[in-house]
């Protein structure tokens, strides 16, 4: 079992650690069809924003989860499927989720949150801490590898910055 510092909830842990240790190929992890992932989209929107943040912090608080790095990559797939819909995220959920993109910045997880701070701002106003937490985020992004391709959602994440 994971060892974390955060609490993660019993049932939760489950499916991460079966996601993460499926039979299938890292590199061909298709979340939509990964059986271990079924029962996450079988949640409600409101589930499915807790598992999205219990993977972010499994994901964060294990680093790479030692040498298998595949189990960790598959996990991460998932997370990022999940980042895709449109959840129920509050400040607190977005401030955890922009800290989790700051160490990914290198593997896409920066360009999923413009989407989602998008989503937020429809409804609630710019607060201090997501503006902190988007500032830190821009130079991860661009030390990251794939600067070059993030360029584009790096623009949109500035006009988020201090006026």
């Amino acid at each position: 079992m994971v060892q974390t510092a955060v609490k993660l909830p019993v049932e939760y842990v489950a499916i991460i650690e079966a996601i993460a240790g499926s039979d299938e190929r890292s590199q061909q992890v298709t979340p939509k069809r990964l059986a271990a992932m079924q029962p996450v989209w079988q949640m409600d929107r409101s589930q499915q924003r807790e598992m999205a943040l219990a993977m972010a912090v499994w994901l964060g608080q294990g680093a790479d989860h030692g040498d298998n790095w595949g189990h960790w990559y598959k996990v991460q797939r998932c997370l990022l499927a999940l980042l895709r819909r449109t959840l129920p995220f509050n400040e607190e959920d977005i401030v955890t989720l922009l800290a989790w993109a700051q160490t990914r910045a290198w593997f896409g997880g920066a360009t999923h949150m413009l989407k989602i701070i998008e989503n937020y701002l429809k409804d609630n106003p710019m607060t201090e801490a997501i503006q902190g937490q988007i500032q830190a985020l821009l130079p991860e992004m661009e030390k990251s590898h794939r600067a070059s391709s993030q360029r584009s959602h790096r623009a949109p994440l500035e006009g988020f910055g201090p006026d």
